[in-house]
């Protein structure tokens, strides 16, 4: 299922909320995974079922990882890279607080 940049926003911002306080990372692993993976509407077991059938892929593992972003692969690592930081910067601006500007007085 393929969500909407907008669905995937609030659903990253839930998952933020969700997980900020989170403390035991080894017992609640399994969990953070599924909710990572649910931001983008992908279920988990489909990308990353078991390590070692990962370390098998031999050479498979960058689209393997792609694929957690879009069903297409990409041209070169650029574009991997261009891509990701685009959609770290959609997803972030949210959270961050831009300064606002000061009203100047007016000169009577």
């Amino acid at each position: 299922m393929k969500l909407s940049l907008s669905e995937i926003r609030s659903n990253a911002m839930e998952f933020a909320a969700e997980w900020r306080d989170a403390e035991s990372e080894r017992s609640e692993a399994q969990s953070f995974w599924n909710d990572f993976f649910r931001v983008f509407g992908i279920k988990r077991r489909s990308v990353a079922s078991f390590e070692e059938k990962v370390k098998s892929l031999t050479g498979s593992l960058d689209r393997a990882v792609d694929r957690c972003y879009r069903p297409q692969p990409f041209d070169s690592e650029r574009k991997r890279v261009e891509f990701l930081f685009d959609l770290y910067q959609q997803l972030t601006a949210p959270l961050i607080d831009t300064p606002k500007k000061k009203r100047g007085r007016r000169k009577a």
